[in-house]
């Protein structure tokens, strides 16, 4: 699993071959070649926030306990064990790294749609999920700590949004967002099936062949962990419901879809609701909140 180590993996990058793939709220992403070794690349996470190295390390955690001692619980897709490395905050990076031997292919993006190989990709991002969703939760886990803990969440989000638009004097519907409050704690105390998922599962996460032709590989697993796997769907709605619907009838696992999906885009708003509190507690970048409450007046969200 890991070849090299957080001892020696700094004096083997070599940062001349450094390029960039792409920058996000908590990483910028870019991948380098090994000096000993200029066949093999590694792609660095190099943290933004002091929150970086918390999702390093959880993600960090949850990769080893899918790679499970050698015998990892996901095996029709690539995921990244090998290389793995944990960097704390040093001179080259501030805010901590993760470090993993890169998976050779090209970023699933939305405006690709009309490109890929509609068939084999969602028959490989379904085989995934089923496996996933088949990975046995531990018997001592508690669904009710999980609803309390997940409707706190919840109200904490709802509580400082509210706060947010009143002070800003930002004109908003409040009857949609109770609407949307009540809708989620019906859902809670409706919801029987957690399941370990991703968490994160939208585009920047998927890696696909150069040719457009298969699914490569699965990254970030820092929000991986037990929940809805309607969720999981919910951050795959920028590539569309034609899409989401395509690789739903491929799971044999969705009893109910017309309910699945109501679900789905329920956890669609919920998804605005995390990104705007993440922001709010890591960035307080006044451009940034304001996009994401354009995004759920967008989405009848507030």
């Amino acid at each position: 699993m890991i070849n090299l180590n957080e001892d020696n993996i700094l004096s083997n990058l070599d940062f001349s071959t450094k390029v960039i793939l792409g920058k996000g709220y908590v990483s910028e992403a870019y991948k380098v070649k090994l000096l000993n070794n200029k066949e093999n690349e590694c792609t660095v996470l190099k943290g933004l926030i002091k929150d970086s190295y918390k999702c390093y390390e959880d993600s960090f955690n949850n990769l080893k306990f899918i790679y499970n001692n050698g015998n990892p619980l996901i095996k029709s897709i690539k995921i990244p064990f090998e290389n793995l490395i944990l960097i704390k905050s040093n001179n080259e990076f501030k805010y901590g790294a993760l470090i993993y031997k890169n998976i050779t292919g090209i970023i699933l993006k939305e405006n690709l749609l009309n490109k890929i190989n509609i068939e084999n990709i969602t028959n490989l991002i379904s085989n995934f999920l089923t496996e996933l969703y088949n990975i046995p939760i531990d018997k001592n886990f508690s669904l009710e700590n999980y609803k309390k803990t997940q409707l706190d969440y919840f109200n904490t989000i709802v509580l400082t949004l509210t706060n947010y638009l009143q002070n800003k004097n930002i004109i908003y519907d409040n009857i949609k967002l109770l609407n949307l409050e009540n809708e989620y704690k019906n859902y809670l105390k409706e919801f029987k099936e957690p399941h370990f998922i991703h968490g994160d599962f939208w585009e920047e996460n998927m890696i696909i062949s150069n040719d457009y032709q298969n699914l490569l590989g699965i990254i970030d697993f820092d929000n991986f962990g037990i929940g809805d796997n309607a969720l999981d769907f919910a951050t795959l709605s920028d590539f569309g419901y034609d899409f989401i619907n395509i690789v739903l009838n491929k799971c044999n696992f969705i009893k109910d879809k017309e309910k699945f999906i109501i679900k789905v885009k329920m956890f669609e708003k919920w998804v605005y609701l995390d990104d705007f509190y993440y922001l709010f507690c890591n960035w307080k970048k006044e451009d940034m909140l304001l996009k994401e409450i354009e995004e759920m007046k967008k989405l009848n969200l507030i």
